[in-house]
């Protein structure tokens, strides 16, 4: 079910692009979020279906269905708000996941390296990390989802259809939070190195894997430069 939502919102990120001209992502751009998505999908569903106990195949599974539902709000925002404004329902809602929802982009793959490869925490005694970790990529999720920011450009001009907190309300919350994710990500790494010191055979051959995949992964949702909206007369 997760691995057909994933290609579904691939190809109709795909259409909706192709029918948006200039506004739509470029080919490149279309091979290098298409490309990312079926290989987390890809593997996450041999890892879910023959290795149902191991989450990693799961998370991989949500990886991918993330790369894909960005893309699809980015597609969705390109054509109902600059292609084709008013030709979309909800719109506004494309530019604002496309826009504030970066973090999913890092949940997951956070949370493989905490667990990687046996699926399992390294210790017990980093459950609360791990929990705390969780949390602080929830709270940056929707202080970022609220913050009353002007959107980049070309959407400068577009409001958000949640409501927004200004930056007294979201700032010390956004740093928190934003500081606990960016912690969590160098416990997995940390966590990731002193498996691999202690791995031998397949699972240090599997950890190389791990470290070529994410050495290929785009490091950010990067919004590319778009022509400005049509100005209606």
């Amino acid at each position: 079910m997760v691995a057909s939502l994933s290609l579904a919102g691939l190809a109709f990120a795909v259409v909706l692009g192709g029918r948006s001209g200039t506004y739509g992502a470029s080919v490149g751009d279309v091979l290098g979020w298409g490309l990312a998505t079926l290989a987390s999908t890809g593997v996450g569903l041999l890892l879910a279906t023959r290795r149902r106990e191991n989450p990693i195949g799961w998370l991989l599974l949500a990886n991918g269905l993330v790369i894909a539902a960005l893309e699809l709000a980015e597609a969705y925002a390109d054509y109902g708000v600059l292609a084709h404004p008013g030709a979309l329902p909800g719109a506004a809602w494309g530019v604002l996941v496309s826009e504030r929802a970066w973090p999913l982009l890092f949940a997951a793959i956070t949370a493989i390296a905490w667990i990687f490869p046996d699926g399992r925490l390294p210790s017990a005694r980093r459950r609360r990390y791990a929990i705390a970790g969780a949390i602080s990529y929830a709270v940056l999720l929707v202080v970022s989802l609220l913050a009353a920011e002007r959107f980049e450009e070309p959407f400068a001009g577009q409001s958000s259809p949640l409501p927004e907190l200004s930056e007294s309300v979201v700032g010390i919350p956004f740093m928190l939070s934003g500081l606990g994710a960016l912690a969590t990500l160098f416990g997995g790494a940390l966590a990731m190195r002193t498996r691999l010191r202690r791995s031998a055979g397949i699972e240090r051959l599997q950890f190389r894997w791990l470290a070529c995949r994410a050495g290929r992964r785009p490091a950010e949702h990067v919004r590319r430069r778009r022509p400005q909206p049509r100005r209606l007369a």
